[in-house]
């Protein structure tokens, strides 16, 4: 298990970039609160609970268009739900999150 740098994104309440454990994806399904879906953005993942609006979280406007700063056309079902985990990407690990994410974050969120 080792530490990378995440953005956790929930539905209310302040954005946070901080170091989470990297441990097979038990620590992104507790921060999303459920199975993952990736959605895969260059360098850049999103993770997000893939069942949740089915299971009824809350909406994640602003999650939402982060993804989309980030080059994600959405799936037309409307704001994805619940928190939303950012991490980086070189092939296939999961790495801390790129600089120019970060930018985003700020230009967007007022970090």
């Amino acid at each position: 298990m080792r530490e990378i740098l995440a953005a956790i994104i929930p539905p209310a309440g302040p954005l946070q970039v901080r170091p989470i454990t990297h441990d097979d994806g038990d620590t992104l399904r507790a921060l999303v609160g459920g199975w993952l879906e990736a959605v895969m953005l260059g360098p850049v993942v999103g993770w997000i609970n893939e069942e949740g609006r089915l299971t009824g979280l809350a909406p994640n406007p602003r999650a939402t268009a982060i993804l989309a700063s980030l080059g994600w056309a959405g799936d037309g079902a409307g704001p994805v739900a619940g928190t939303v985990v950012l991490t980086g990407r070189a092939g296939p690990e999961t790495t801390n999150l790129p600089e120019s994410a970060l930018h985003t974050l700020h230009r967007i969120a007022a970090l």
